[in-house]
C-alpha cells in the first residue's frame, strides 16, 4: 500500500531536527545526500541503521539499533595510514577487530553529551597525531603534550576538540588511501558543531576560542566556503586583540603561558598575511614589532626557554621555524602592500622595488644554516618539519617573483615603453630565476617526498605564480632556457594539482592556468624571447 502524499511519517533524525521535509529515502535522503550529512535514522522509525557498503564489507553499523539513551556501543577506531586489520581494546572495554574502511560510531553516542562529542576516542587521538602531522601552524595554537592531557582528562572545550577533529579529518586517510571521514559527512558535522559551541561564547572572550576559530577558518577556507572561513578568521583577530596577545608582558615574558599567548597571536598574524585581500591590512604595530617571536619547536615543548628573545625589530633569530616563518610572511605583506599600492611613478616604484629587495635579501642571508633547504636535503629532512621549511623558502621566492614582475609589462599586462626598458629586463631575469628556484624545489618534493597532504595551500599559489611567470619563455628562442621553461611549468602544474585534493583554492587555480596559456601566447606571437 502507498504511504499517504506529503511529510513522510519516518523522517531521518537531520530533517527532523530541522523541521524540514524528508523524502524518507534509505539509507541516505535525498536532502542528506545533497547536503553530504550523515543520514540518522532513529529507533521510532527504523530498527537498524544503514551506513553505504564500502569495500564490498559489510555496513559497519548494519543491524546497530539506535534508541534514545545510548546502547554499550562497539569500540571502532580508525586505522592510521599503515596499520591493517588489528586487534582493539576501546574505551568500553570490549574488544573488537579492526574495520578496514570504518565509519565512526557517531551514531551510536548520544548528542547530549557534553565531551565525548560522538567520536570515539581512539579516532580522536588519531586526527589529533594527523592535525600535528598535517596543519602547519597546529603547534603554534596548541601545545601538544597539554592538549593530549587536557583531551584525555575532559578538560579540554569540546569547540577546541571538534575543530581540530574537523580540520584534521580532510587529510586523514584510510587504508585505501580516501578522505572517507570527509566524504561521508562527518567533517562537515563536527566543524559545523564547533561554530555553533565557540558562537555560543562569543560574548565571553576566552582563548581557547582563539584556537577554535581559526581552526574553523582553516577548515571553511579548505571547503571553499570563503564568506565562512572570514568570518572566523576575524574573529580570531578580534579575541586576539581584545585578550591582549599582541603586547609584550615583561614580568611574564618567560613563562610557558605568555608563550602560548604569544604563539596564538602569531598564529592570527600569518592567517591575515596568508590572504591579505581578504580584509584591511594595516602595517604592523611598533608594539608587534617588540614582541617576541615564537620559541623553537624544541623549547616550546619542554616547556622551558632560556635564551633572550628576538623580536622582528631586533634583526635576529632563535633559529626557529616559526621565527623565520613570521619574517617570511612579514615581507611577503611588505610586498603585498607595495604592489597594491597606487603607482606615482615609475621611477618610485622601482626604487621602492629594490630597497624592498635589499631588506628580504638581508634576511635571507642571516638564515641560519639549520633551516636551510636544498633539493638535495629534502630527502634527509624530517617530514615534521619539511612542510614548513618548504614554505619558507617558497615565500621568499615568492615574495621576489611578485615584487619584479609587478613592473614587466609582459607579465602585469600593463603598458609598455622604453624609459625603464633595462631597470624592467633586470626585475624579469630576477624574478624568471626566483620562479625557477622555487620549481627545483617543487620537483625535489614531488620526487621525494610522501607528505602531500602537509603541504600548504600557499605552495600552490606560488607554482600557480611561477607558472604565469614561465610560460612566456616557452617560446624563448634560447633552447635551453626554452626547455626549462617547459619543464618547470609542468612541475609547477603537478604541485598545483597535488594541493587540489585538499584545498579548494587550489583547484580553482587549475581553472586558470588554460586562460593564462592562451594570453601569454597572444602576447608573445609577435616578440620572441631573447634570454640571457
Amino acid at each position: 500500500m502507498l504511504a499517504a502524499s506529503g511529510r513522510p511519517r519516518k523522517a531521518c533524525s537531520q530533517c527532523k531536527g530541522h523541521k524540514v521535509r524528508c523524502s524518507g529515502d534509505k539509507p541516505v535522503c535525498r536532502r542528506c545526500s545533497r547536503l553530504r550529512h550523515a543520514c540518522i535514522y532513529s529507533a521510532k522509525s527504523v530498527n537498524s541503521v544503514n551506513v553505504p557498503q564500502v569495500d564490498g564489507t559489510s555496513s559497519l553499523l548494519q543491524n546497530a539499533r539506535v534508541t534514545d539513551t545510548p546502547p554499550t556501543p562497539v569500540s571502532t577506531t580508525t586505522p592510521s595510514r599503515e596499520e591493517g586489520h588489528s586487534t582493539y581494546r576501546g574505551s568500553y572495554g570490549a574488544e573488537t577487530t579492526r574495520n578496514k574502511y570504518p565509519i565512526p560510531p557517531l551514531l551510536l553516542t548520544s548528542p547530549s553529551q557534553d565531551y565525548n562529542l560522538g567520536i570515539p576516542e581512539s579516532l580522536v587521538s588519531s586526527l589529533i597525531e594527523v592535525y600535528y602531522s598535517d596543519v602547519y601552524n597546529a603547534s603554534l595554537l596548541l601545545h601538544k603534550r597539554m592538549f593530549l592531557e587536557a583531551v584525555a582528562a575532559g578538560t579540554a572545550r569540546p569547540q577546541v576538540v571538534l575543530s581540530v577533529c574537523a580540520i584534521a579529518s580532510i587529510f586523514h586517510l584510510d587504508s585505501k588511501n580516501q578522505t572517507s571521514l570527509k566524504e561521508h559527512g562527518f567533517s562537515t558535522q563536527w566543524a559545523e558543531r564547533a561554530g555553533k559551541l565557540a558562537f555560543q561564547e562569543v560574548e565571553s572572550p576566552n582563548e581557547d576560542n582563539i584556537v577554535a576559530f581559526i581552526n574553523l577558518a582553516l577548515f571553511w577556507y579548505s571547503q571553499g566556503s570563503w564568506r565562512r572561513s572570514y568570518i572566523h578568521k576575524g574573529n580570531a583577530l578580534q579575541l586576539a586583540h581584545l585578550l591582549g596577545f599582541g603586547t609584550e608582558r615583561p614580568d611574564k615574558a618567560g613563562s610557558l603561558e605568555s608563550e602560548i599567548q604569544r604563539r596564538r597571536f602569531w598564529a592570527c598574524y600569518l592567517m591575515n598575511c596568508h590572504a591579505p585581500e581578504s580584509m584591511s591590512v594595516p602595517e604592523i604595530s611598533k608594539t608587534a614589532q617588540k614582541l617576541r617571536l615564537p620559541w623553537r619547536d624544541e623549547d616550546f615543548e619542554a616547556g622551558f626557554c632560556a635564551e633572550p628573545g628576538v623580536s622582528l625589530d631586533s634583526g635576529q633569530s632563535n633559529e626557529g621555524i616559526f621565527c623565520e616563518l613570521v619574517k617570511a610572511m612579514t615581507y611577503w605583506r611588505a610586498v603585498f602592500n607595495l604592489i597594491k599600492s597606487p603607482e606615482s611613478s615609475i621611477s618610485a616604484r622601482v626604487s621602492d622595488i629594490h630597497a624592498l629587495d635589499a631588506q628580504i635579501a638581508e634576511w635571507w642571508s642571516k638564515l641560519p644554516t639549520s633551516l636551510h633547504l636544498t633539493p638535495s636535503s629534502i630527502s634527509e629532512t624530517p617530514h615534521s618539519v619539511l612542510p614548513k621549511l618548504l614554505l619558507i623558502h617558497t615565500v621568499h621566492h615568492q615574495c621576489l617573483c611578485a615584487l619584479h614582475s609587478s613592473i614587466v609589462p609582459l607579465f602585469s599586462w600593463g603598458a609598455s615603453d622604453n624609459t625603464w626598458l633595462t631597470a624592467r629586463n633586470l626585475s624579469a631575469q630576477i624574478a624568471f630565476e626566483h620562479a625557477c628556484e622555487a620549481s627545483t624545489l617543487f620537483e625535489a618534493i614531488l620526487t621525494n617526498s610522501n607528505e602531500s597532504s602537509a603541504i600548504p595551500s600557499f605552495i600552490a599559489y606560488a607554482a600557480y605564480c611561477g607558472c604565469a611567470i614561465q610560460i612566456p619563455f616557452m617560446w624563448c628562442s634560447e633552447p635551453s632556457v626554452r626547455e626549462k621553461a617547459h619543464a618547470n611549468v609542468r612541475t609547477n602544474i603537478r604541485m598545483i594539482h597535488l594541493s587540489a585534493k585538499y584545498w579548494k583554492f587550489s583547484a580553482l587555480l587549475v581553472g586558470f592556468l588554460s586562460p593564462i596559456f592562451r594570453r601569454k601566447s597572444d602576447m608573445i606571437q609577435d616578440r620572441m624571447i631573447t634570454f640571457e
